[in-house]
């Protein structure tokens, strides 16, 4: 649930962002607009904060050994994206090849987190979890 909210939060932010790439590559079709650059201000304000919470709802203790590694790969991309796109027409006009490496960690990570995700997925059926850990995931 929690990747799947990132990854809805994460379109949102690449809608504006194509949005401000639009007007800084063709300036005489669009005009600059400060709200897209609010929107993604505000994702990252108000709803990004929200995914870190899963560390404090469920603890990397109560997974399988075998997920914890994808576990601490969704807060690793969280940190790398976290903030990338604040700010995002002063870097890509100034530090563009700094903004550009970041980019690549961020899909790096993400290509490990989906490689992560592969490997576990349907290892642990929820006829095998324990009744306790399936009440915490409900909460």
């Amino acid at each position: 649930k929690q990747v799947n909210l990132m990854s809805e939060l994460n379109e949102e932010i690449i809608d504006e962002v194509n949005n401000i790439s639009d007007y800084l590559n063709y300036p005489f079709l669009y005009s600059k607009n400060p709200k897209y650059q609010q929107n993604i201000d505000k994702i990252y304000d108000e709803e990004y904060p929200k995914l870190f919470e899963v560390k404090t709802k469920m603890p990397s203790e109560i997974f399988f050994n075998d997920s914890i590694d994808y576990y601490n790969l969704y807060f690793e991309y969280l940190e790398l994206n976290n903030g990338l796109f604040k700010n995002v027409e002063y870097k890509a006009l100034n530090n563009k090849q700094e903004f550009l490496n970041n980019i690549e960690s961020m899909q790096k990570k993400l290509s490990e987190l989906l490689s992560a995700s592969i490997q576990i997925g349907g290892k642990h059926p929820e006829n095998v979890i324990p009744e306790e850990y399936k009440l915490l995931f409900d909460i």
